[in-house]
């Protein structure tokens, strides 16, 4: 990839990173949790994105419990948004964000326990994009994140509900999906559970050595 190229892919693009969810299966705060060079998963997670140039929007909840972390990331100069409708699952958080972000040719869905991605991966995902499509990587056969929605899918977006996602978008957009294939593992690895973050510490370690 040149550098007019990312430079193109990454314009007029923005991250909904979606941080509002409660970690029921985790037990405990896993956006909190310490994965390498003393940076939290959710910073770990942001810095992906910022690193590349492309503008982020956290997503948190409104519960008292995300007071703090807002605070934390808000000065390290990271735009957060309070979703009143996070109690409702992503669907809830996802149109809520959408009604309070102007247009957009390319919105990047992402999530905040995916901190493994490849920079290439996420450009190669911008490059594939436009206003008219949806672009999601695959690997190994499966459908990992983040999805990149045209901007034509906004009004679609600010209707959804409950704890579905934009999934549904997916199904009911069929034909103007875009799969890329990717060589990167990072694009399934969520961190649901304990065992999932320890997976994703070895694939740090291993990429790092």
């Amino acid at each position: 990839m040149n550098t007019d190229s990312n430079q193109n892919a990454r314009e007029d693009s923005l991250v909904l990173l979606l941080a509002g969810g409660s970690a029921k299966r985790f037990g405990s705060d896993k956006r909190r949790e310490i994965i390498d060079s003393e940076k939290m998963l959710i910073e770990k997670t942001i810095s992906q994105y910022l690193n590349i140039g492309i503008e982020v929007l956290v997503c948190l909840s409104s519960r008292g419990g995300d007071d703090s972390l807002e605070e934390h990331l808000r000065e390290q100069s990271v735009e957060c948004l309070r979703c009143r409708r996070a109690n409702e699952g992503i669907g809830g958080t996802l149109a809520e964000s959408a009604a309070a972000i102007g247009d957009v040719s390319k919105l990047v869905i992402a999530l905040a326990d995916m901190p493994a991605l490849l920079p290439r991966t996420i450009l190669t995902l911008l490059e594939h994009a436009d206003s008219e499509h949806i672009v999601y990587p695959v690997y190994g056969a499966r459908r990992g994140h983040p999805v990149v929605f045209g901007g034509r899918f906004l009004p679609l977006i600010k209707l959804l509900s409950g704890d579905r996602g934009a999934s549904k978008l997916l199904e009911q957009n069929a034909a103007q999906c875009v799969a890329v294939e990717v060589n990167d593992p990072g694009v399934l690895l969520d961190v649901d559970t304990p065992e999932d973050l320890r997976k994703l510490r070895g694939l740090l370690q291993a990429r790092s050595s």
